[in-house]
């Protein structure tokens, strides 16, 4: 990513490391949404750049969540934030192996 560029809105599914990550990469006033962790629970975070930025950083959990909710999250990611983002995203490929490996 070109040092200029910055995105509005990063959701997160992975968190650790990738929390500084994102707070490089997203553009002042963007909004980054962990949902869940796959990574550490524990990130290291320069908190004056989170600042400095005005990041909203929203953090939530779909485990603890009854079936309808994840339900209800799901169906309004897929009908009405995706339809609106559908034009504007890029697939970026790094690197792709053969499925037995």
């Amino acid at each position: 990513m070109d040092k200029r560029q910055r995105v509005n809105i990063i959701i997160d599914l992975v968190g650790g490391s990738y929390l500084q990550h994102n707070v490089k990469a997203i553009s002042t006033k963007g909004i980054i949404v962990q949902v869940g962790l796959m990574g550490s629970g524990k990130p290291e975070l320069d908190l004056g750049t989170l600042l400095r930025k005005r990041i909203t950083l929203i953090g939530t959990v779909l485990r603890s969540r009854s079936l309808e909710e994840k339900d209800c999250v799901n169906t309004k990611f897929f009908n009405h934030l995706l339809s609106e983002f559908d034009s504007q995203f890029e697939t970026v490929m790094i690197r792709s192996s053969p499925l037995n490996q």
